[in-house]
């Protein structure tokens, strides 16, 4: 009986002790003032001087653009927490709407941000 127990507390250490958490991974909507999705719009991350880099790039500032329902996804490799600015552009490359928001990523979990973008 005692070497069930104890092979009971070893199974479950080694069972506890194999699972890996997943890194954290964002999901930024970007819509208009009117709720529809935007795309082709610049999504600016940013890593302010207090928290670091964005990791695995290894830069202060990461530029995405939305797809064609107005996401961008990516997956990090540590919690963190990182500032979020939007901006779409018209033909010219004038920025016409723009917005911001915060990310705040956390391991094992998908976080979606909306940021709504206005004139």
């Amino acid at each position: 009986m005692k070497n069930l127990l104890i092979f009971a507390v070893l199974a479950g250490i080694l069972a506890f002790s194999s699972c890996k958490n997943e890194p954290p991974k964002a999901v930024i909507k970007v819509i208009n003032e009117n709720g529809t999705a935007v795309s082709g719009a610049e999504v600016k991350i940013t890593a302010d001087e207090g928290r670091g880099f964005i990791q695995p790039d290894n830069v202060k500032e990461l530029f995405l653009t939305t797809n064609s329902s107005g996401l961008v996804e990516r997956t990090f490799e540590t919690d963190a927490i990182y500032d979020v600015f939007v901006q779409e552009y018209d033909e010219s490359e004038v920025v016409v709407r723009s917005g911001s928001g915060v990310l705040v990523l956390v391991e094992d979990k998908t976080i979606t941000e909306t940021i709504t973008i206005r004139p």
